[in-house]
C-alpha cells in the first residue's frame, strides 16, 4: 500500500511538471507562412471526400471500414505534406543515414502498392504494379504516384 502511495505520488508530481512547461513555437516560422500553410492545406485535404466513399464502400463491414479509415488519414497527410513540400526541398535530408523528402515519398508510394497488393483485390479492381523508383525523380511526378497509389 505505501509502495503504491509512493509511486502515485512519484507519476502526479513528474506529470505536472511536464505540463507546467509551455509548448515550444515552431522555429524559423512566421506567422505568414503559417497562414499560408493553412491555406493551402485547406484547398489540399481530402478527407471529407475519403469519408464519404469509405461509409459508402464499407456499409455493413466494420473492420474494413476501420482499415480503411486508418489508411485514408495517414494517405491524405502523407499526399498533402508532397503536394506542400517546395520542389527544391525534395532533397531535404535531415541526417546523412536517412533518406531525402523525396525518397520517403516514394517509398511510402512502392509500400501502398506492396501492401494493397497483398490484401487483395475488390471485384473489378485490377492488381498494380509499383512505378519504379529511378523513374519518379521531379516533385510532379512522385506526386503523381502517389495519388495513384492512394486512388
Amino acid at each position: 500500500m505505501i509502495r503504491t502511495s509512493i509511486l502515485v505520488a512519484l507519476f502526479i508530481s513528474t506529470t505536472g511538471a511536464v505540463h507546467a512547461q509551455p509548448p515550444t513555437p515552431a522555429a524559423g516560422l512566421t506567422p505568414a507562412q503559417i497562414r499560408t500553410s493553412e491555406e493551402m492545406a485547406a484547398k489540399l485535404d481530402r478527407s471529407e471526400a475519403k469519408e464519404k466513399m469509405r461509409l459508402e464502400h464499407f456499409k455493413g463491414r466494420p473492420l474494413g471500414a476501420v482499415i480503411q479509415r486508418t489508411f485514408n488519414i495517414g494517405a491524405n497527410y502523407l499526399l498533402m505534406a508532397a503536394q506542400m513540400m517546395p520542389e527544391t526541398a525534395y532533397g531535404f535530408r535531415p541526417t546523412m543515414d536517412v533518406r531525402n523528402f523525396g525518397d520517403q515519398i516514394n517509398h511510402s508510394t512502392v509500400s501502398h502498392y506492396s501492401f494493397c497488393n497483398q490484401a487483395g483485390m475488390p471485384p473489378g479492381v485490377q492488381r498494380q504494379t509499383a512505378p519504379g523508383l529511378g523513374q519518379l525523380t521531379t516533385k510532379p511526378q512522385i506526386v503523381k504516384a502517389l495519388e495513384d497509389s492512394i486512388a
